[in-house]
């Protein structure tokens, strides 16, 4: 079979990153012969040591399709459902392995966050991106403290504004996460949009927890949070 017999089925399977491992067992040829084919080949790029995708292929998709499972979550999150706007260069993805930051193309970073098999959840298949779901992407930057927090507030408005935000999931969402450091953040951010979530207070951190990146600086009894610049 011809390499770009094997690159087809690629994309019939929906497989937009492959390994040259996979390519090798279509064709039937050894990984290096394969890996310099490939090399050679217009219709694909490389992506790092042992993995290519095909070329011009989504950057959300390609992210989110190189270690398995992962999504992507993040800021790169946040624009994906259009709560920001801003140009993406970073693209974050939430996996449970640990996996070093590539570049591709030259100016898209992607890094990789490891988390723990408890609070890998909350994430969806959309057209071939997998990528949180706008109640886990929210708990993800409370849990990550990305982005800054005059950021997620805003981001959060508009979700709530636009109807995107299912409240009682993120409520279990966010019980299901076992961080009490959440909970506070959660609450005091909800609080800030108008939302009442005093369902959750028996679950704060008993401690206060500390934000940066606010815009301002003060306290938050009722969550127990301080805030800073």
């Amino acid at each position: 079979m011809k390499i770009n017999d094997a690159i087809d089925i690629m994309i019939r399977l929906n497989k937009p990153v492959f390994s040259i491992y996979d390519i090798a067992k279509i064709i039937g040829k050894s990984t290096a012969y394969t890996s310099l084919i490939l090399s050679k080949n217009n219709r694909v790029e490389r992506i790092e040591k042992g993995k290519y995708a095909v070329k011009d292929t989504d950057i959300y998709r390609i992210a989110s399709n190189i270690v398995f499972p992962s999504y992507i979550s993040l800021q790169a999150g946040l624009q994906f459902y259009g709560l920001i706007d801003q140009n993406i260069l970073k693209f974050s993805v939430v996996s449970l392995k640990r996996h070093r930051q590539i570049t591709i193309r030259e100016k898209f970073r992607i890094e990789f966050l490891s988390i723990s098999k408890n609070r890998f959840f909350g994430y969806v298949n959309k057209d071939g991106v997998y990528i949180a779901s706008i109640e886990k992407l929210f708990l993800d930057c409370l849990y990550f403290n990305q982005p800054d927090f005059e950021t997620l507030i805003e981001s959060l408005r508009v979700a709530i504004d636009e109807k995107l935000l299912d409240l009682d999931m993120l409520k279990i969402y966010a019980l299901k996460m076992k961080s009490p450091v959440i909970i506070n953040k959660l609450g005091f951010i909800l609080e800030k949009n108008e939302v009442n979530m005093d369902s959750l207070l028996k679950y704060r951190y008993k401690n206060y927890v500390k934000i940066n990146g606010f815009g301002r600086t003060g306290k938050d009894e009722k969550w127990r949070v301080i805030y800073d610049r």
